[in-house]
């Protein structure tokens, strides 16, 4: 089952011999092999002044290497290969970054130690032979050093001594990798795909549970799509409390791991609507994880007399040989769950849903396809060419067809029963299959991204006042109090889209979080090496809103988040008063529309009231320049030929981090600032925000304080008795009654000056 190896040593301990002699180098990443890839040999000279050839990688190659590899080894634990992980491991922090990444995959970690005993001396004879691999004798010498040391992290699942007898470590690699199998002298009742349809999985076990008490199998895919995920759970956690239930790995058991960790780019939108609901009977994101780490890619089931083979996707004849002769490392888990596929959808990564054409091996239950769209289904049961059975058990749940369920008998008896699904009409005509179309390429086209704005319950969707064909996306409020985050969700956040043509005509930012505020990145997964792409930008967080510039028809349009509103409208006047004349207004749309982005202000301005004044006067400061395209992406050559042109005021980086000790110090940091706070940007661009703790302080306070001062409430309530408590008695109080911190707003209606309030209470407190 999902197994890592973290091989550890110094160089020249002989992992990669091991990884030789194991016959597993198609199963191994590691650092060298794509340091090799940046770079050719170059002449050196050595220390005793001989000439020698070496790597040559500054940073920036030695970056993009690493970042290489860890890419590379993400794709590994996608697919569920075995992975054998190669690098000097020298230190239990780098251990833990690839155990941590391997969780998220729901992968377990051992340690293969190959530095056993050697003698530093050896080690500097096998160095001198390594040619272009050669280390420094210092740093080899300080490797040494670390590796003797045996670090180990608590987080392993055991340690296997790679200089043991080859016998030995293969024998202990297997016992890693080994898949459970059953053996039943009674019952085994096998269960195809689900899709969250409850009301047949519960009359599936009345009709086949009994006193003899059957084992449970389920074929993958018990959730999405379908009314009633939290009844399947139930169902089935109860069948595994009993002891006597095996879920076999399914690609949506794997979305859900994949939403819960923020291990995919994909919507998957049926399975963050699973996950949500779970979470709503209080079935943790943590338990959801457990359920799918301990589901296996196949089961073998030996019953009268025969050893049916239970997968997901259905398999090959290649595939069944390598499960029955143990070769599990050599078995990867989207093998089993997508199945045996034609040559062109197998390099995509998808599957041939045309199953009767696909060779597959005999005495084999499977579910997820069924046929092509619009095709005859396949029979329930077809056999090989042994004929030997294959029994489907994919029958369209949820989408107006049935569950499938076989029964399995020592006799050697087995059977397959339909139970109709019961969804509603508008339920199986949204899950049906459609003909497969190429998707569009053309990453400006948003015709697909707005079909499904439109059909989402959490995006609003309305034309924009004064602009013909041009309509706004937005999530909703209810979307943003629930927390309903998802790639649709996400994107609909001030997203102008032009009908007419499928054109994205200006966006701002995606929703990005709070570090720590789910979905977003959490305080940990900032410190690990491999989810944060250094280096890592600190920029202030200004306390203003956005206008977002684009060129619409040639001409400059000044949107604000929803669209052409007061707000707009006072930062279109800032605009024009900075660019000063119809020339630079044209020659700034110019730019924008040869370039297809939007120029992103943050709008700074005294009629603009929050918490913490800005200060430095009213301006527009321009944060960002973003591609009019569907995948969210900045231009900073762009950002910084308009400043140039136009002299405008940028958002600069105030530091830059190197390493998760900096970003710590960077957080902490940030708390005490007197601003808003600060934004973290990494180098591939993901982004999190971090609120100092006197603006988060004053901020929860604006609400009540608003309430009082427009007379809906004549208290601040007990959580904030102590506030007014010093208002009161520093006059603040009766200030805000009398109207002396009340402006006019950006769209020209009053506004209680909330800077101006903390500022008087500061200075009446320093007097008192």
């Amino acid at each position: 089952m999902r197994s890592l190896f973290l091989l550890s040593g110094a160089p020249g301990t002989g992992k990669t011999s091991l990884i030789r002699a194991l016959q597993v180098e198609h199963l191994t990443v590691g650092y060298d092999q794509f340091r090799e890839l940046f770079s050719v040999a170059f002449p050196c000279v050595e220390k005793d002044g001989s000439l020698g050839e070496t790597l040559r990688l500054n940073d920036e190659a030695e970056f993009a290497a690493r970042t290489a590899t860890l890419a590379a080894l993400r794709a590994r634990l996608a697919a569920g290969t075995t992975v054998f992980f190669d690098a000097t491991s020298s230190q239990v922090k780098y251990q833990n970054d690839i155990i941590n990444l391997a969780k998220e995959y729901g992968y377990r970690t051992w340690l293969i130690d190959c530095q056993g005993e050697i003698t530093l001396d050896e080690l500097m004879i096998r160095n001198s032979g390594r040619g272009t691999s050669r280390i420094d004798t210092d740093e080899l010498e300080s490797m040494y050093e670390r590796c003797a040391q045996k670090p180990v992290s608590p987080n392993v699942v055991g340690v296997i001594d790679g200089t043991a007898d080859l016998s030995f470590v293969q024998q202990r690699i297997a016992i890693a990798t080994s898949v459970p199998e059953f053996t039943s002298q009674g019952r085994v009742i096998v269960v195809g795909d689900v899709h969250s349809c409850s009301d047949a999985l519960d009359r599936i076990v009345d009709e086949f549970d009994g006193d003899d008490r059957p084992h449970w199998v389920f074929a993958g895919d018990l959730f999405d799509r379908g009314p009633d995920p939290v009844g399947v759970w139930n169902t089935v956690q109860k069948m595994l409390a009993e002891g006597r239930g095996t879920v076999i790995t399914g690609n949506h058991e794997q979305h859900l791991r994949a939403v819960n960790n923020h291990t995919t780019t994909s919507r998957h939108t049926d399975t963050r609507d699973t996950r949500n609901k779970l979470l709503g009977a209080g079935v943790m994101a943590g338990e959801q994880n457990a359920f799918v780490d301990a589901t296996q890619p196949y089961l073998v089931v030996h019953i009268g007399g025969e050893d049916w083979l239970v997968t997901h996707g259905g398999v090959g004849a290649g595939t069944r040989q390598k499960i029955m002769d143990g070769m599990t490392e050599h078995i990867a888990e989207a093998e089993c769950v997508y199945g045996l596929s034609t040559r062109g959808k197998t390099y995509r990564g998808k599957t041939s849903y045309n199953v009767a054409d696909m060779p597959l091996a005999g005495w084999q239950l499977h579910g997820h396809r069924n046929s092509q769209p619009e095709d005859r289904p396949v029979d329930t049961v077809s056999y090989d060419v042994h004929g030997d059975p294959i029994i489907c058990l994919e029958s369209g749940a949820s989408a107006g067809g049935s569950v499938s369920v076989a029964e399995l008998s020592a006799s050697g008896h087995y059977s397959v029963h339909h139970f109709n699904d019961r969804v509603d009409a508008s339920t199986a005509a949204r899950n049906r299959m459609r003909p497969w179309v190429r998707k569009n390429l053309d990453p400006t086209d948003a015709t697909d991204l707005l079909t499904h704005m439109r059909e989402s319950e959490h995006v609003k969707v309305k034309p924009v006042l004064g602009l013909t064909d041009i309509v706004a996306c937005n999530f909703t409020r209810e979307a943003f109090r629930k927390g309903s985050w998802d790639d649709l969700t996400v994107h609909a956040r001030g997203l102008f889209i032009n009908e007419a043509t499928g054109k994205i005509a200006a966006r701002g930012y995606e929703k990005f979080f709070h570090v720590g505020e789910d979905p977003g990145r959490s305080h940990e997964h900032w410190l690990n090496r491999l989810t944060t792409a250094y280096p890592v930008e600190v920029r202030k967080k200004y306390n203003g809103y956005l206008a977002l510039v684009a060129s619409v028809g040639g001409k400059l349009v000044v949107f604000s988040k929803s669209g052409i509103t007061p707000y707009s409208k006072f930062a279109e006047q800032m605009l024009v008063n900075h660019l000063g004349d119809v020339m630079n207004a044209a020659a700034l749309a110019g730019m924008l529309s040869r370039t297809n982005t939007t120029a992103v202000f943050e709008v700074i301005a005294a009629r603009d009231t929050h918490p913490i004044a800005e200060p430095g006067g009213d301006r527009l400061v321009l944060l960002d320049c973003i591609r009019n395209v569907v995948k969210f992406e900045t231009d900073e050559s762009i950002r910084r030929g308009i400043s140039r042109r136009f002299g405008f005021g940028v958002a600069d980086a105030e530091r830059i981090l190197h390493s998760p000790e900096e970003i710590v110090d960077a957080l902490d940091d940030a708390l005490g600032r007197s601003d808003e706070g600060v934004v973290l940007v990494d180098a591939s661009g993901y982004r999190s925000k971090l609120k100092a703790n006197l603006y988060a302080e004053r901020k929860a306070t604006r609400g009540v304080l608003e309430r009082f001062w427009c007379g809906a409430a004549d208290t601040l309530g007990q959580r904030h008795s102590g506030l007014e408590a010093d208002l009161r008695s520093t006059g603040v109080w009766d200030r805000i009654t009398l109207g002396e911190f009340t402006v006019d707003g950006v769209d020209g209606s009053p506004r209680l000056d909330l800077a101006r309030v903390f500022e008087a209470h500061g200075e009446e407190s320093m007097r008192s």
